[in-house]
C-alpha cells in the first residue's frame, strides 16, 4: 500500500510541477485550457490515492495505471510534441504496474504502450 501511495504522491507533485512550468514557459497559453488539461489526471491521482487509503490496493494501481495510460495515449495523439513526455510516463507505469500487480499485468501495460513494427519513426517510438 505504502509503494502504491507514494507513487500516487510522486506522479501528483511532478503532474503539479508541469502544470507550474508550463504556466511560466508557455504564456500564450491561456490558464483554463491548462487547467482542464491536467484536471483529469488530478481526478485519476485522487480516486487511486483514496482506494490505497481504504486498503484497496490492487484497485488503486489498476485505477492509477490504467487511468494515467489512457490519458497519456490522449496527450501523445492530440498534443503534438508531447510524445517524448508520453514515453516516459508509461515507462513509469510499467514499473509501477510490475511492483504493484501481477506479472501478468506488467506485461500487458508494456505491450499496450509499445507501438507497432509499421509504426513510422517518430522519437516516442
Amino acid at each position: 500500500m505504502r509503494l502504491l501511495r507514494d507513487s500516487d504522491l510522486l506522479m501528483c507533485a511532478s503532474t503539479t510541477l508541469a502544470l507550474v512550468l508550463l504556466l511560466f514557459l508557455s504564456p500564450e497559453t491561456p490558464i483554463p485550457v491548462v487547467f482542464v488539461g491536467f484536471a483529469p489526471f488530478y481526478f485519476v491521482f485522487a480516486v487511486a490515492g483514496l482506494l490505497a487509503l481504504r486498503g484497496r490496493r490492487r484497485a488503486g494501481a489498476i485505477v492509477l495505471v490504467g487511468g494515467i495510460a489512457a490519458l497519456q495515449g490522449g496527450v501523445a495523439l492530440f498534443a503534438p510534441g508531447n510524445e517524448a513526455q508520453s514515453l516516459v510516463s508509461i515507462l513509469n507505469l510499467v514499473l509501477i504496474a510490475g511492483l504493484t500487480l501481477p506479472m501478468q499485468a506488467m506485461i500487458e501495460v508494456r505491450i499496450a504502450g509499445k507501438a507497432p513494427s509499421s509504426a513510422p519513426c517518430r522519437c516516442c517510438w
